[in-house]
């Protein structure tokens, strides 16, 4: 525990480490004794033992207090290498292992990331195939995903800017975003179709937007207002969960108002050749 406390000291963002050694020290002059019998005496004087040693001396407890900025998976290999490097000065049949909620975090963000991976491919390749039936168009099904695309893509980026962590609950929230925002992406391909039967395709796209971004913004508003009102329970999982599903919506529609535009007149422009 000492070689371990030390180690630990020196890692940047660790702001303090105690440790059943560190005890030992303060009560015997800034040295480990020497002998059991005095450790044993020692041990029995000090009230802080029951929170740092089991009562069998069979385990025994390192706490390490973290700075609050601190990033889990960054400390949590920090504590990994200092495990591995006193392996060499610890007792044979001395077994190490990292707790807390860190530790939890980084492990919880291990596990669910293959089941996160996982449902959003199987989300994407069903709304695809719904999508290509729909519109029997490669071209404008795809197009018609760049909704969901970039928005997830912005609404991950503008998480990892508000310094918001993917936890169990807020894993799933991606399938649920797709299921929301494809429908965005899906009215303005289909309203562009309907109108580039009537003029050009220059007209077609002005009608277009005119056309869907109150229904849209309508409701977009009424899903924030909905998704926003799971922050007011005490519960912080759902609060998490609730500002996810607004972010990715918000930014759905955003992405069906800018990307999908421009790439539908770039396709008419030049791909499908009309001047």
């Amino acid at each position: 525990a000492d070689f371990l406390a030390q180690r630990v000291e020196i890692i940047d963002d660790v702001v303090s480490v105690t440790s059943i050694s560190g005890i030992l020290k303060d009560l015997n002059d800034g040295h480990l004794p020497h002998s059991l019998e005095v450790t044993k005496s020692l041990l029995r004087e000090s009230q802080q033992v029951d929170s740092y040693i089991s009562d069998d001396y069979t385990i025994s407890l390192v706490k390490v207090r973290l700075d609050l900025d601190a990033n889990s998976d960054e400390i949590i290999e920090e504590l990994e290498n200092a495990i591995f490097d006193v392996k060499s000065k610890k007792p044979s049949g001395v077994t190490t292992q990292i707790s807390g909620q860190a530790a939890v975090s980084v492990s919880l963000k291990k596990a669910i990331q293959p089941d996160m991976q996982k449902t959003s491919f199987f989300s994407l390749v069903a709304i695809l195939v719904i999508i290509l039936l729909l519109f029997r168009s490669f071209r404008h099904g795809f197009i018609s995903l760049m909704a969901i695309l970039f928005g997830l893509l912005w609404t991950f980026g503008f998480m990892a800017i508000l310094g918001m962590e993917i936890s169990s609950v807020t894993a799933g929230a991606a399938s649920m975003i797709m299921g929301i925002g494809i429908d965005f992406g899906i009215q303005l391909v289909s309203r562009f179709r309907q109108e580039l039967k009537k003029t050009d395709f220059k007209e077609s796209i002005t009608t277009t937007i005119m056309g869907v971004a109150k229904p849209m913004g309508t409701t977009t508003i009424a899903a924030l207002i909905g998704f926003r009102a799971m922050s007011l329970g005490r519960l912080t999982i759902l609060a998490d969960l609730g500002t996810m599903m607004s972010l990715g919506v918000l930014f759905c529609m955003f992405a069906a108002l800018t990307i999908i535009p421009a790439v539908l007149v770039l396709n008419e422009k030049y791909l499908r050749g009309k001047k």
